[in-house]
């Protein structure tokens, strides 16, 4: 459990030894109580202290066991950073980040062969 003091903009990150590809980033809220704390979230991946990309949730994210889905697909970077807008505390249950992997396409079909195509000379028997 994650629990702040209430105060400006309340953050929580972590930093990674060398930059990675990030996939999801799963929030797990408090299911006891102030869930509602939450609802302007906003989960930021940085490279080298920049912004690289921002995805805010405008809403009381979910109590379930599955967490709040947060998609990144493949970002690059070497901190992952929750905050909140404004005075408050920030508090949750989980934060659970995972590194990028697509889905292989899959192959394409062989190319259908071809029939073979009689020389003009050939002899038909």
């Amino acid at each position: 459990l994650v629990h702040t003091q209430r105060e400006s903009q309340p953050w929580w990150k972590v930093k990674f030894d060398s930059p990675i590809s990030v996939g999801n980033v799963v929030f797990y809220n408090r299911k006891d109580c102030c869930a509602e704390r939450a609802r302007y979230l906003t989960v930021q991946v940085l490279m080298s202290g920049l912004v690289v990309k921002t995805i805010q949730l405008n809403g009381i994210p979910t109590t379930a066991d599955s967490g709040e889905l947060f998609e990144f697909h493949g970002i690059t970077g070497d901190e992952v950073k929750l905050s909140l807008p404004g005075k408050d505390y920030l508090n949750f249950h989980e934060v659970e980040i995972f590194e990028y992997s697509p889905t292989p396409e899959p192959p394409e079909p062989a190319p259908k062969p071809t029939p073979p195509t009689p020389s003009p000379t050939a002899a038909i028997q």
